[in-house]
């Protein structure tokens, strides 16, 4: 039997039709993502979707938010007033354009438009341009040793991705899911190796408020890394063990791998202020020369260029070597004297262009 619909009925089932075709979804940029800023505090976002009929025109805004509820709203209003077209003719899937936005922090509001009349909007509630650090060395860089770890960041805007690669494969079957960007809370296992927030939530807090903008944090060290770990692992395709100051053979590929895939694969589509470099202690412990150190920091350096296309990637080399050797501490001077004359301490001559000193931390 066929049964017959009320007038009201078939206007309900129009107008769900309506609302459904008309929908807007947004595909990029996703929810906390922050982007490198330039020199010119600016970069280009690409801000794409679909939409599921036809419309005349697609619009957006940014809208600047606060980072804590005691601060202004970290960024430009684009555009100052109103909407701006994205895209400025007639749409009828998918959909992208970029757009060159100003460090802040920022909600994302998209519309689309047919005969003059707003037909469906979407928004991502967070999104930024502002500063990208990598953290590289080993656990005084990313926690661990069963150490409590420091709080999470206060400010709204300071990001990372939630992974961590454990359990631990080894570079080449090691498979990065669709990256989740989360605010960086103490318990975060910032990407791709880092067991919770250790000291980076407050650096994040710090650089929000003395910069003005958002920051992201990925964390590739390592607990107990030896430098020549590093090093003899940068080769994946044809491993050799290399093997900690304490007798852990690390996987292959491994710990570099942690730090070409935080390039390769996350880098490479937000870009990168500098990787923040925290390493020495092992090396105290194997008593190693200042032109070991130095040569193999420099051999890393240029690898890391190299492999992200990046030939002038910022590197900041904190002082360190502080470690208990029969139950007393000492520093060793070799590996101190490496890390002065790489990032510029020592001699002219030694220096490594756009390697810069970073804390001295023996203290």
């Amino acid at each position: 039997m066929f049964k017959l619909l009320n007038l009201g009925t078939v206007l309900l089932m129009g107008l769900v039709c309506q609302v459904t075709l008309a929908q807007i979804t947004i595909t990029s940029p996703q929810e906390r993502i922050i982007y490198q800023r330039n020199s010119n505090n600016q970069t280009k976002i690409e801000i794409a979707g679909y939409v599921t009929s036809c419309v005349d025109r697609v619009q957006f805004r940014l809208v600047p938010l606060k980072s804590n509820p005691t601060a202004a709203a970290l960024g430009t209003p684009i555009p100052l007033e109103g909407w701006s077209d994205l895209i400025s003719t007639t749409t009828c899937g998918n959909f992208s354009n970029n757009v060159t936005v100003n460090g802040g922090w920022y909600r994302l509001e998209l519309r689309s438009i047919k005969d003059e009349s707003v037909m469906s909007t979407s928004q991502i509630e967070h999104v930024g341009v502002g500063e990208v650090f990598i953290v590289a060395g080993q656990s005084n860089a990313t926690g661990g040793d069963a150490n409590v770890s420091g709080p999470g960041a206060s400010e709204d805007a300071v990001s990372s991705v939630n992974f961590q690669n454990v359990p631990i494969q080894k570079y080449t079957d090691i498979q990065l899911p669709c990256p989740e960007y989360v605010h960086l809370d103490q318990d975060t296992q910032t990407a791709p190796f880092g067991n919770y927030a250790w000291c980076w939530g407050t650096f994040g807090d710090k650089m929000v408020q003395k910069l003005g903008v958002p920051v992201m944090i990925f964390n590739a060290g390592w607990s107990s890394t030896g430098l020549w770990n590093w090093k003899e692992s940068i080769d994946y395709q044809n491993p050799t063990p290399t093997i900690s100051p304490f007798g852990y053979t690390f996987p292959d590929g491994l710990p570099f791998g942690h730090l070409r895939l935080t390039l390769n694969h996350y880098i490479s589509q937000l870009g990168v202020r500098a990787i923040l470099w925290h390493q020495g202690e092992s090396d105290n412990i194997a008593e190693r020369s200042k032109d070991d150190y130095y040569n193999d920091l420099k051999t890393i350096i240029n690898e890391s260029r190299t492999l992200s296309g990046k030939p002038d990637l910022a590197w900041l080399i904190s002082r360190a070597s502080r470690f208990t050797i029969d139950s007393e501490t000492r520093i060793w001077q070799p590996v101190i004297d490496a890390q002065n004359a790489i990032s510029g301490l020592g001699s002219p001559e030694e220096r490594v262009s756009n390697v810069f000193p970073g804390p001295d931390t023996d203290p």
